[in-house]
């Protein structure tokens, strides 16, 4: 939800607009581009969420807000304890958080195993792991993991 002056922004359009135009850096601070202009923004929890996914090949594809495709490269995938899920498409990328629609497409892909669920990707089996915390916007998957 994109809040301006604590009000919530209702406008779809422009919630599509600033979607597509949020980055998270290296450093973890978001920005928020809008053609020339950009702004630091501040982000209480992940900044890219997922709105599709899909396997093909073995591989992961999620289509984010704003409409980017991110192909998974090393893909983890982990329950929050908020009951939400996230996908941390490689290692050193920011986690993405799955909207409704992609929660629904993962659950009808998971496997049960003698682990827990999994996620088949081609001949590579994604454990789906439990998080202890939820992540921020640029926190590393280990950083949130229960030990």
């Amino acid at each position: 939800m994109f809040l301006h002056h604590e009000a919530p922004l209702e406008n779809p359009r422009v919630r599509r607009m600033f979607h597509a135009g949020l980055a998270v850096r290296a450093d973890g601070e978001v920005t928020l581009t809008v053609g020339r202009q950009w702004a630091y923004v501040r982000c209480e929890g992940v900044a890219r969420f997922a709105d599709a996914l899909s396997v093909a090949e073995g591989r992961l594809t999620l289509r984010l807000r704003g409409e980017a495709l991110v192909v998974c490269r090393a893909p983890a995938v982990a329950f929050g304890p908020d009951g939400r899920v996230c996908v941390w498409p490689a290692p050193e990328e920011p986690p993405v958080q799955l909207g409704r629609a992609a929660h629904a497409q993962l659950a009808e892909l998971l496997v049960d195993t003698a682990q827990g669920p999994a996620l088949p990707l081609g001949d590579d089996t994604i454990e789906v792991r439990v998080l202890a915390r939820s992540p921020g916007p640029a926190d590393p998957l280990a950083s949130c993991l229960r030990e």
